[in-house]
């Protein structure tokens, strides 16, 4: 058993308290709340999500492709019509 000083049982003790009073807080207004328990989240509350993915409509799902992506362009930065400088008259 880990030993901890009177402070740090306080504080302890005071957070534990915080947590229980704020999870009692959302199950009265009807929340949800995600916690850790045996190193998985778990969702508490009758009103909790069941799915937190969207899933896109079956007409369109599995059919999109990437093109490009955000890391890597897909063509060309000297082709950038917005990085060429245009020339005043």
């Amino acid at each position: 058993m880990i030993l901890i000083s009177p402070e740090d049982q306080q504080i302890l003790d005071a957070l534990k308290n915080a947590v229980a009073e704020a999870l009692e807080r959302k199950r009265r207004l009807g929340q949800y709340a995600v916690v850790w328990r045996d190193g998985r989240s778990v969702i508490l509350g009758e009103e909790s999500p069941t799915k937190f993915r969207r899933q896109p409509h079956l007409d369109i799902a599995g059919k999109g492709q990437t093109i490009g992506d955000l890391v890597a362009p897909l063509v060309d930065e000297n082709d950038w019509e917005c990085l060429k400088v245009r020339k005043s008259p």
